[in-house]
Parts: C-alpha cells; sequence; structure tokens
C-alpha cells in the first residue's frame, strides 16, 4: 500500500523519506491558498518551515478541513496543540505511523462528522496518542481555552466545559488530569480578576501594615518608631523604659490599619475586582472552573468501532433514560389499562421557556448551573415509578404511570412554585400533558415523541 504525504515547506529545509510505500508531494509553505485544493489522496501531511505564523496558518487550515480535520500531521521545528506529536525521523517511523492510523480508519464506523461529537470521537480514535487539551491564553476572558473546540466550534469557553461535562457524562470522553484550575466572576464569569487586600470593615483598598507596640504600663498602642527614643525604648504615653518583651510590653496581633477609617484590624480581606464588569466578588463566591485533559472514554471507543451505541438503562432509577427506551415504556403502557378508575398513565412534557434568553444573558455554563439546580430540587418530587428522559437542553419527559388526578395536579403546583423560587433567575416553564390512553392510534411511538418535542 502506497501513502500520499503533502510536505509543505519552504525549500530552506527539508525532511527526506525514501520509500516505495511513500508518495511525497510537495507544496509551498507562502501559497496557503493551497489548503484549498488539496489532493484527496493525501493521508498525512509535514509542514516544515521555521516560519511560526505560516506554520500556524497551515495548521488551522487542514485542522479546520472537513476532509483532513482527523489526518496525521506533523510540524518540524515547533510544536502546536493541534499537531501530533513525535516527528518521524525516518521512512520506516513514518510508514508505520501511517500504518497505525490507516487500520484504526478502516475500523472507524463513525462517518458523520457534523455533530460536534463525532467529530471529536473520530479525531482521537484515528491516533490513540491524541487528547483534548486547554492553551493559556490572555485574550481569553477565562485565561484558558481549548484551541481544537474553538476551532469547530463557536460556542464560548463556558459553553465548551459544559459540554465537555456532558461527554463524560455520557460516557463518550474521560477526564485524564486536571490541567489547571481558574476562578470567575459571579456576575460574568470572566476570569480576568485583580486580587486586591481591602479593610474588613469599610472596604477601602487604602491600608498598610505597621509595626506597633503595647506598652503594659499604661496600656498604651502605637506605632513601634514612636517608641524609639536615644537608641532606647519607651513608652511616649507614660515614659517607662520598656527593656523585656513579654514582661514590659509585646506587640498587639492586629497590625492591619485602614487609612480610610483608622480600623486596626489582625488581618486584611482580599476581595476579587472583575477586569471585564468591575464587579467587586467577594472570594468565597467565586466561579470556579477545571479544566482537564480529555482522551475518549468507553462509550467514544464503542461508538467509534460500531458506528451506534445501545443506551443502556441507567444504574439508578432517577437517571435519564434513552429516548428509544422512553418510546418502549410508552408503548407498553397505552396496552396496560388501569384497574383502578381513578388512576391513569399521563405523560408529561417540561420546556424551559426562556432557556435562549438566559443563554443570551448568561453564560451557557451559568444556564446549565441553573438549570441543574432546577432538575435537583425536581428530582425530589419524582418517584421510582416516575421515568425521566432528557430530550434536550430544555425539554423533558416525565412517565407518571398509574396516576391519580390529585396527584398529578399537586407535582405541578410544586413544579411551577421550584420554577418561580429558582436563584438569581426566575424560570418560565410550559408544562404539557398528554393522555397515553387517547394515543393508541398514534402509530410509532418514537416517532410521536419527536413530534411533541419539537411543539412549543
Amino acid at each position: 500500500m502506497t501513502f500520499t504525504v503533502a510536505v509543505i515547506s519552504d525549500n530552506t529545509t527539508k525532511l527526506q523519506y525514501s520509500d516505495d510505500g511513500l508518495q511525497l508531494i510537495s507544496l509551498d509553505v507562502n501559497d496557503i491558498s493551497a489548503s484549498q485544493n488539496l489532493n484527496r489522496d493525501i493521508s498525512a501531511f509535514i509542514i516544515d518551515t521555521k516560519n511560526a505564523a505560516l506554520a500556524h496558518s497551515w495548521v488551522i487550515a487542514i485542522r479546520g478541513d472537513a476532509e483532513y480535520f482527523s489526518h496525521l500531521l506533523y510540524l518540524h521545528h515547533f510544536s502546536h496543540i493541534l499537531t501530533d506529536v513525535n516527528v518521524p525521523k525516518s521512512s520506516a517511523d513514518l510508514l508505520q505511523q501511517l500504518n497505525d492510523w490507516s487500520q484504526r480508519k478502516a475500523q472507524l464506523r463513525l462517518s458523520d462528522s457534523s455533530q460536534l461529537n463525532h467529530q471529536v470521537i473520530q479525531y482521537l480514535w484515528l491516533n490513540k496518542s491524541r487528547c483534548i487539551t486547554v492553551k493559556k491564553s490572555l485574550k481569553k476572558e477565562k485565561g484558558f481555552y481549548y484551541p481544537l473546540l474553538d476551532l469547530w466550534s463557536d460556542v464560548d469557553t463556558a459553553g465548551k466545559l459544559a459540554w465537555l461535562g456532558k461527554q463524560c457524562n455520557a460516557g463518550f470522553l474521560q477526564k485524564v488530569k486536571l490541567i489547571n484550575r481558574t476562578r470567575s466572576c459571579k456576575q460574568c464569569d470572566s476570569a480576568m480578576l485583580n486580587f486586591i487586600d481591602t479593610c474588613p470593615s469599610c472596604k477601602s483598598i487604602d491600608i498598610l501594615t505597621e509595626q506597633a507596640l503595647h506598652c503594659f504600663t499604661c496600656g498604651h498602642i502605637a506605632k513601634e518608631q514612636t517608641f524609639q527614643r536615644d537608641n532606647r525604648i519607651s513608652c511616649p504615653n507614660c515614659l517607662t523604659q520598656l527593656r523585656h518583651i513579654g514582661t514590659d510590653y509585646d506587640r498587639p496581633i492586629e497590625n492591619i490599619r485602614c487609612n480610610s477609617c483608622n480600623n486596626l484590624s489582625i488581618n486584611s480581606e482580599a476581595r476579587a475586582q472583575c477586569f471585564s464588569c468591575e464587579e467587586d466578588n467577594d472570594i468565597d463566591r467565586l466561579f470556579i472552573n477545571n479544566f482537564y485533559q480529555y482522551q475518549l472514554a468507553i462509550n467514544g471507543l464503542t461508538l467509534a468501532q460500531s458506528g451506534s451505541l445501545d443506551a443502556p438503562l441507567p444504574v439508578d432509577l432517577r437517571e435519564s433514560v434513552s429516548k428509544e427506551h422512553m418510546a418502549w415504556l410508552l408503548n407498553w403502557l397505552i396496552h396496560t389499562p388501569t384497574a383502578d378508575e381513578t388512576q391513569f398513565h399521563r405523560l408529561i412534557k417540561i420546556r424551559i421557556v426562556n432557556y435562549q434568553q438566559l443563554l443570551q444573558e448568561k453564560s451557557e455554563l451559568l444556564a446549565e448551573q441553573l438549570l441543574s439546580d432546577f432538575r435537583q430540587r425536581l428530582a425530589i418530587l419524582i418517584g421510582d415509578q416516575n421515568t425521566f428522559c432528557d430530550m434536550a437542553s430544555d425539554v423533558w419527559l416525565y412517565a407518571f404511570p398509574f396516576t391519580s388526578e390529585l396527584a398529578l395536579d399537586e407535582f405541578k403546583q410544586q413544579l411551577l412554585n421550584i420554577a418561580e423560587d429558582a436563584v438569581d433567575n426566575a424560570l418560565e416553564i410550559s408544562v404539557v400533558e398528554y393522555d397515553l390512553v387517547e394515543k393508541k392510534e398514534e402509530g410509532e411511538m418514537l416517532s410521536w415523541i419527536n413530534r411533541i418535542i419539537e411543539q412549543q
């Protein structure tokens, strides 16, 4: 088998590979437009230039290409977070890596890259040494970002953190190690903060540390300099000569003085001032952002090799089931009439009406946190007999088998109370009730579920 390798260079230095299994084609590193008309038979790219800007442009162009985003990509002279490590030193090394990539590509059954998680899974699968990791940048409000996800998605960093969390919960990705941790403003979620010591009494930043002495004879407390007289220490108030610390005098614990209110305190109070929105934050109330490195988890590996994933039943009955399982359950309930005339089977659809508004007013992460708090309180109302399906970020389905009218009305009222009591922002929710007995003629249950999800 012959592999086509594109060597992108500026003709100053070149890596030499010579083997019957390799077909090398040369591209001019200065002609970045050539990246739009690449040979579709290319299996790998080697960028060989000492021009960092041109090298970066080519990396972005290749990784952003729908055809080549997951191909082998090596960068000589530099390191880049979006390239493959271990630039082949010989033809044998290059052929070995190409064969490994080709074998994994042949095993790949996931061909749709229109969904972000499918695209990420393909990228990680084709080279097992790859990972999703972060990079530091002062241009980003959170101080860190995921370059690969930034290239493939326009969602902000907070949204990407929420997305990565969902992929881990679904078993597609797993955390490898914690790279860094930041704290961000509770108002705008920016990590561009100025930590400054303030007076614990009036919050003024005009404070200073001073050394003071305490005279045991008269109880006078003042700056240490005022006790210095003719190379001796004596109290400026009672004129007693102070010879032995602990016997004649001591140093008070309080040594922080505020020039605004003249308050004397033991410690200052640290505050976090946001550079983005100028919010003055209590440090204990800052949002904590953990930035991890990620690799494929078991469900991601399974999806890559099989092309589909049969979602298992949840271990915890309060966890979300798959849409397919919900369809099966509803179909079973339709054909299982209740023996008690006061009981019935119902499906409840809960939609967050102002979800898009929350995303606009706050980051996706903050919106997710708000919905998570709402769901935690909602879980208290749900019994073990109720099956739950998370259809979308703003749409949830609950099956209520063998339920009375009184119990259902009580649930809906408590649901509305929780939404109104949501911290910081009241959630606007809609609750739609479906009588499963009336849906016997609806036909294929999964199609019906998809239709009611789309309904406002």
